[in-house]
């Protein structure tokens, strides 16, 4: 897959995860209500920032796990254990169903 494929489908991925509000958006908000729109801009500034950093990090962790021999494999086998691991904890864990209102 070409890098700019890539790039458009992560991109898209996180388009649609920025569809629900989560911490980020409280925090602009907030921000917003206490300390105006400006701070609140500077407040989206820094978080396209860092989030833009972090995509840019995962992309080359990936491309560099693919040119080291067997590494990804054994990484992706790893987390497919883990979460088959995961997924039988759920099943088979016993606990008291409480409901406090």
């Amino acid at each position: 897959m070409a890098l700019w494929q890539q790039f458009l489908m992560i991109a898209g991925l996180h388009f649609l995860a920025l569809l629900s509000p989560g911490p980020d958006f409280f925090l602009i908000v907030r921000s917003a209500v206490v300390n105006g729109t400006r701070v609140a801009s500077g407040v989206c500034v820094g978080i396209a920032l860092a989030n833009g950093f972090y995509i840019a990090l995962a992309i080359s962790g990936v491309a560099v796990l693919q040119e080291v021999s067997g590494l990804m494999s054994a990484l992706t086998w790893g987390g497919c254990a883990y979460l088959a691991w995961l997924g039988w904890r759920f099943l088979t864990v016993r606990g008291e169903v409480s409901f406090h209102f």
